[in-house]
């Protein structure tokens, strides 16, 4: 039987780490759909690089004098063009602007549900949702019926058990935003100038 109390609270605790994987997934799959649409832009413009530049090529062996200018000319503006268009795309940075930590909703910040700036605040909140998770196992343990132990006695037990880890989540949670709050400091005088 104690084998059995230890797979369900290491399981609580495993599913703890549930809302962690999806925001880190989410945030993966955002940042790599950037990432595509940027590289995309800059392989078309490649490829049109080269069709004129193998185009002049081609001109310059049958066409001369103020002909071959006229289409050098064209050829350059047109290389401008390319130039203008993917000047914002090459400028613009492939990470989300900085959204303050103090700047979100409430809820997404009481559960750590945003992504973290560096791995440290992923691990605060790892360890923080696996502390959820725990509390989470010793409510339902409390609420689970079983007529061989009263209720009020469950209650107790289970209370007391998940107060050492609500005051772990509280530390985990404020080391979490903690390190956000830094990274945000640190990042932002970069991002303003």
């Amino acid at each position: 039987m104690e084998q059995n109390k230890f797979l369900e609270t290491l399981l609580a605790s495993l599913l703890g780490l549930i809302p962690l994987i999806a925001t880190a997934l989410l945030n993966w799959l955002d940042k790599r759909s950037r990432l595509a649409r940027k590289e995309e832009e800059i392989d078309f413009a490649q490829r049109r690089i080269s069709f004129l530049s193998n185009w002049l090529q081609a001109r310059e062996q049958t066409e001369v004098g103020e002909e071959l200018a006229m289409i050098k000319k064209s050829i350059a503006e047109e290389l401008d063009g390319i130039k203008k268009s993917l000047d914002p795309i090459l400028l613009q940075s492939h990470l989300q602007p900085i959204v303050k930590t103090s700047e979100r909703n409430f809820f997404l910040r009481l559960f750590l549900l945003y992504p973290p700036h560096k791995m440290e605040g992923w691990i605060y909140r790892g360890l923080f949702f696996m502390c959820l998770s725990g509390i989470v196992f010793f409510l339902f343990i409390a609420l689970y019926p079983d007529p061989a132990y009263p209720l009020s006695s469950k209650l107790l037990g289970s209370v007391c058990l998940a107060v050492p880890f609500l005051l772990m989540a509280v530390v985990f949670h404020f080391l979490a935003t903690g390190s956000d709050r830094k990274e945000e400091a640190a990042l932002s005088p970069a991002s303003e100038k």
